[in-house]
């Protein structure tokens, strides 16, 4: 309130009255919002008959109360609003992925989902998006994926190409925003500002990236597996799970870019001062109103009928919801929270950490590439390699489990010459490397044994490496 205090006028009325106005309109929706929120989950936790499918939807249900309270808080608080925003993006990533992983739990689990796509053999009647080649269903990309993508195998592939790029919006989403938080304390962010010595517009760039490549292999998924989820109607939750997330983000970029283009700055005082709090404000409101109305949706969309247990006594239907006493209903819910955090929560860390490892691995495919290239240029220059075994003990071993036979135990000595030319007066360098080999060979395979004395063998163990570098003038 502080600030708006220091601007005088907009349209007739003061800054402060206007502000406060606001922020009544937008407490309205809400209020409004979490009670209808609130009671869906509600519902969800006291009927939790399913919950390998209703832990991801109670996550879904949550990013509606999420958004509202985020944007009301940053609106009644402009000094706060990157905090909130941190909030509020970054449990948009998670509702992402919870939708990803409602779809797959309705179709019994990552396992019989891979097994389902497996045997997905439908054909679109245009442009089909499922076809045959040699023999598998591949799934095709559209214009212009398809200039840097190849088709997708239905199964495993396809699965883990989908779950990656969902999974890497959720990384990205969170590691962005709190850089921007990072970038706000030294001033170097400008939110809504599209400054390049700023962070915001590259910040911006790379989660626009990120958010199409996400929202584009939930599109594949749900076009895939649409037939197999039709008794969940899975266009109506599709499209209201889209639409939350897309509108919401592309309206707060239009919005920043009309404001930094100017359009919008001609009916404001003190432009320089005023421009970010009166974005963020619009975006803010605008959020809360459009929140009430997803909630009024949800209850439609995401109900919790489909959980509550039916059964007939005397042609009476009776609800084992109405059963319960209260208590019974607390613990229940009780319960229920526990399995939406902590079980909803190792699926997420798990996730999390093979698509880290899926990212990690073309990197360290390329290093070794980059060894190899390296190998075969000193040898194009002249060095050559040159392994000794310097030692070699031979054990007997008897092992508890009653198998015998022998262990080799080897020290190899590799020497990697590089001459240069002599002209330039350039010393030879010589690259050693020691290491250690442990082998073991079964006493049934003579064969093995008599040929031990082979540096590879598919047991070997390798104990230790070291190497050192000696140059000769």
């Amino acid at each position: 309130m502080e600030f708006y205090e220091k601007v005088a006028m907009v349209g007739g009325v003061t800054v402060a009255a206007l502000h406060t106005r606001v922020v009544i309109l937008a407490a309205f929706f809400v209020v409004f919002t979490l009670g209808l929120s609130s009671h869906l989950v509600f519902q969800h936790l006291s009927t939790y008959n399913g919950p390998s499918e209703q832990r991801w939807l109670i996550g879904i249900i949550f990013m509606i109360p999420v958004y509202s309270i985020a944007s009301f808080v940053s609106l009644w608080a402009p000094e706060i609003s990157i905090e909130c925003n941190i909030l509020g993006n970054c449990y948009e990533a998670f509702a992402l992925y919870s939708f990803s992983r409602y779809l797959i739990a309705c179709l019994g689990e990552e396992d019989m989902a891979v097994q389902k796509l497996e045997k997905q053999d439908s054909v679109g009647p245009h442009q089909p998006l499922v076809g045959d080649h040699s023999g598998y269903h591949m799934v095709y990309h559209p214009v212009p994926f398809s200039w840097f993508l190849e088709p997708w195998q239905l199964g495993r592939q396809f699965y883990d190409a989908v779950k990656f790029g969902i999974v890497q919006y959720m990384i990205l989403k969170t590691v962005c925003v709190w850089l921007s938080l990072v970038l706000e304390q030294f001033e170097l962010y400008g939110e809504g500002e599209f400054d390049w010595y700023k962070g915001y517009p590259y910040i911006t760039l790379v989660l626009n990236f990120s958010q199409l490549w996400a929202l584009y292999c939930l599109v594949q998924l749900y076009h895939v597996i649409k037939k197999e989820l039709q008794a969940i109607n899975p266009l109506a939750k599709f499209l209201t799970f889209k639409a939350v997330v897309f509108v919401t983000w592309w309206q707060g970029v239009i919005i920043a870019f009309i404001f930094s283009s100017g359009l919008a700055l001609r009916w404001f005082s003190r432009k320089e001062v005023f421009r970010g709090h009166v974005q963020r404000g619009l975006q803010d409101l605008l959020i809360c109103i459009e929140m009430a109305i997803a909630a009024v949706v949800h209850v439609f969309v995401y109900p919790a009928t489909p959980y509550v247990q039916e059964f007939n006594i005397m042609g009476i239907v009776a609800k084992t919801m109405a059963e319960e006493d209260l208590e019974g209903t607390v613990a229940r819910v009780k319960e229920s929270f526990h399995d939406v955090v902590f079980g909803g929560g190792e699926h997420v860390v798990q996730d999390v950490k093979i698509t880290m490892s899926q990212a990690v691995k073309p990197m360290e495919t390329g290093i070794h590439k980059i060894k190899e290239s390296c190998h075969d240029r000193i040898e194009s220059w002249g060095g050559h390699l040159k392994e000794t075994v310097t030692m070699e003990d031979t054990y007997a071993v008897n092992d508890e489990s009653g198998a015998s036979g022998t262990t080799v135990v080897k020290e190899i000595e590799a020497t990697e010459t590089i001459e240069h030319d002599n002209e330039r007066d350039q010393p030879t360098e010589s690259h050693v490397t020691t290491t250690t080999e442990v082998s073991f060979i079964p006493e049934s395979d003579p064969v093995e044994v008599a040929n031990s004395a082979l540096p590879h063998d598919e047991r070997s163990v390798l104990l230790k490496s070291t190497s050192h570098r000696v140059e000769h003038h």
